[in-house]
């Protein structure tokens, strides 16, 4: 299961296609685990799927909390709202530049922390959804 805010239905994705793959949530750092239920093997991907990274706190872009981002190994997909207070995305771009792992960055244009759209947007949360589980099930390779 993706989440992307506790409690929020419309984020709460199963992705339950390859028995071999299996999405852990951690609601507090807004991200997932990637892994495989019993033991990993070449057919399993394991990796962490970030949505919504709190890179900083609200106007703190200078007080990065990156630091634990340097140990990754596995490969990672980041999902970023070009309007997201806690996630510059210069800084962003900064930060994956020094990563020692795998990664990819999916841009939500026009999307907040949680990937909300401004009204004015001509595009649905729907749609903004179908982006994030389309990337999601891509990166994953699942069919």
């Amino acid at each position: 299961m993706i989440g992307a805010q506790r409690n929020h239905p419309a984020w709460r994705i199963r992705v339950m296609k390859s028995e071999k793959i299996k999405l852990k949530v951690d609601d507090e750092v807004l991200s997932a685990v990637v892994s495989a239920p019993d033991t990993l093997n070449a057919n399993t991907k394991t990796g962490l799927i970030f949505l919504g990274y709190p890179l900083h706190a609200p106007g703190k872009k200078d007080k990065l909390k990156d630091a634990h981002l340097y140990h990754i190994k596995v490969p990672v997909l980041f999902f970023a709202g070009t309007r997201d207070s806690l996630c510059d995305l210069s800084r962003l771009n900064n930060v994956l530049d020094k990563l020692i792992c795998q990664w990819d960055l999916e841009i939500i244009d026009g999307g907040d922390h949680s990937f909300k759209l401004l009204k004015s947007d001509p595009r649905t949360q729907k749609h903004v959804q179908n982006q994030i589980l389309s990337k999601c099930l891509d990166w994953l390779q699942i069919d």
